[in-house]
């Protein structure tokens, strides 16, 4: 297996969970949105979250140079989005990412942005490939309980650990 599948696996599934989220509850997204300067209306948002949820699937199902680099183009939008948030508003920003229960739009979430994007710039370069998993075995069931791991660790680490972290280091100044 490629080394580099679980991670462009994990980015995809964290896009698609912001995708779900969207298309559930695109108040956030529209919101955060209008903040940043862009004007979105929830039908909008909605169609944002279908297409995030259709890449996300293409890039889980056939991983390529193209769903690798339409990855990246993705995740470098919403760095560059946060980024915009982060300086007309400030940290205190909502993201919209991940609908209702999204996070602010702090450095963190602009930086596993950046690295969500460099994974896959990553897996552009050096395509990963299920070639090597044995689909039809328990190397998919521990591929796939990790990869669910590591979605559900990415979506904590977007939305509750900015203000956790954020929250600790008023508490020291105190």
């Amino acid at each position: 297996m490629n080394a580099l599948l679980p991670a462009f696996v994990t980015a995809a599934g964290v896009l698609a969970l912001g995708g779900v989220a969207k298309l559930t509850s695109p108040s956030a997204a529209t919101g955060a949105l209008a903040i940043a300067g862009l004007r979105a209306r929830p039908v909008d948002v909605r169609i944002l979250g279908a297409g995030e949820v259709a890449l996300a699937a293409a890039c889980a199902v056939w991983p390529s140079t193209v769903t690798a680099l339409a990855l990246a183009v993705a995740y470098a939008a919403f760095a560059a989005v946060v980024a915009l948030l982060r300086r007309r508003s400030g940290s205190a920003a909502p993201c919209g990412c991940f609908g209702d229960e999204g996070g602010t739009a702090s450095r963190w979430h602009l930086w596993f942005n950046v690295a969500a994007a460099a994974v896959a710039v990553a897996a552009a370069v050096a395509p990963p490939s299920w070639d090597a998993v044995d689909l039809g075995g328990i190397e998919l069931v521990a591929f796939a309980a990790g990869v669910l791991a590591s979605v559900y660790l990415a979506y904590v680490a977007f939305t509750v650990l900015p203000d956790a972290w954020g929250s600790r280091a008023e508490g020291s100044r105190a």
